[in-house]
């Protein structure tokens, strides 16, 4: 493991935490106060999702082709930050939509490369870990946004959420500079086209079948993650502050529980763990419709935590061992264009449900209903992502440039 490049990505990465937890925690509740419409709301996350997934693949490939998995780090978190500055004055729904829609084109090419440099620095059975660890003090960089941000917006309204959220890209712009390392590519793999890439992928079918079925636990996961606070405002009466700290429980819970995770999945197999947590989603999603009050919704929201954590660190550790090392940045583009599709989708079908159905149960329901579709399809194709050779393969590239 390259310890000095892997602690630049924690930092890097707990930067973007807290951007990522006091933005997208306050945004719906925002959008709440611009529009009554809960498909209009689903569709502020949505776009922006959508079109990020969309062109994660393109920035993937350009990040294997040039080996510059940096400088699309420090590219996408400038132009962002420069867009939030421009969006911060703007109320009217649509525009903001776009807006941030627009801006998911360049921001989109960061998460791809991210996850290509954790998986370049490191080997097979020391992901699970490193996952865990890169997410663990990223979650406290997530409790630590989401609770200023708490404080701030009740003075000084939501608009301090783009300056603040701006100010952190470009911070992250400029540790990204600083404390990243790029272990460089395999001249061999640089001039591999996309088109060649992507018909080796498709013939990958415990690859697609792995995608597929972590995009489906997404699909149902952001069907009610991105509405579950104006759950909390208009159904049970939350306010601010007490959204606030439901949701820096949740946070906390996810930061202790990213390292057991990562040490559990590379003891007891990775699928085998990942199939476990998605049957514990399953049950406590299902809860939510049985809770009313502020302190169970706090301890259950805080529980439901667990399973994702496993996802988020098992989930990538996974697609980093099934990929060889010049390919990287494009399965995970192509892994992570599912996700944000189906994230993207999960809150405009939560928003349809809600506003047709009028009733955050069967939300609740639908959600639940999806992590068990996710483990059937885990179960399909199990033992395909960790075949010996596989695995052989993998560790054979690592050492390339070791």
């Amino acid at each position: 493991m390259d310890r000095r490049t892997l602690a630049g990505l924690v930092v890097f990465n707990t930067v973007l935490a807290q951007r990522r937890g006091l933005f997208w925690v306050y945004f719906p509740v925002y959008l709440a106060d611009l529009t009554d419409s809960k498909t209009v709301i689903g569709l502020g996350i949505t776009g922006p999702m959508l079109v990020g997934s969309l062109c994660g693949v393109f920035w993937g490939y350009l990040s294997d082709k040039t080996g510059k998995r940096r400088v699309l780090l420090v590219m996408s978190e400038v132009i962002a930050g420069i867009g939030f500055l421009v969006l911060a004055g703007v109320e009217e729904v649509y525009t903001l939509i776009v807006g941030l829609s627009l801006l998911e084109v360049f921001w989109s090419a960061g998460s791809p490369a991210f996850s290509a440099l954790v998986a370049d620095t490191t080997k097979v059975g020391e992901r699970g870990v490193a996952m865990g660890i890169i997410n663990m003090v990223a979650g406290l960089g997530r409790s630590a946004g989401i609770w200023v941000a708490g404080i701030l917006i009740k003075p000084y309204g939501f608009r301090l959420l783009f300056y603040i959220s701006a100010s952190l890209m470009f911070l992250a712009a400029v540790l990204a500079q600083l404390l990243v390392r790029e272990p460089g590519l395999p001249t061999s793999d640089k001039h591999t086209n996309l088109k060649k890439k992507l018909a080796t992928m498709r013939e990958d079918t415990g690859f697609l079948r792995f995608s597929l079925a972590i995009a489906t636990r997404f699909l149902g996961f952001g069907s009610f993650m991105m509405l579950f606070n104006v759950f909390l405002r208009e159904q049970l009466g939350f306010n601010v502050l007490q959204i606030g700290y439901v949701s820096i429980g949740m946070v906390l819970v996810l930061t202790m529980s990213t390292i057991p995770a990562g040490v559990l999945g590379e003891r007891f197999g990775k699928e085998k763990v990942l199939r476990v947590a998605l049957a514990g989603s399953a049950i406590l999603i299902f809860s939510f419709t049985l809770v009313k009050e502020f302190l169970p919704v706090l301890i259950l929201r805080s529980l439901s935590a667990l399973p994702t954590a496993f996802v988020l660190t098992l989930a990538p550790a996974i697609v980093m061992d099934m990929s060889r090392r010049g390919s990287r940045a494009t399965y995970m583009g192509v892994f992570e264009m599912g996700n944000s599709f189906a994230w993207g989708i999960g809150p405009v079908i939560g928003g349809l449900i809600v506003d047709f159905v009028n009733s955050y149960n069967t939300l609740f329901y639908f959600a639940s209903a999806m992590q068990i579709v996710a483990i059937s399809i885990l179960l399909t194709s199990r033992g395909v992502t960790s075949q010996p050779l596989r695995e052989q393969r993998t560790m054979s590239t690592d050492n390339l440039d070791w």
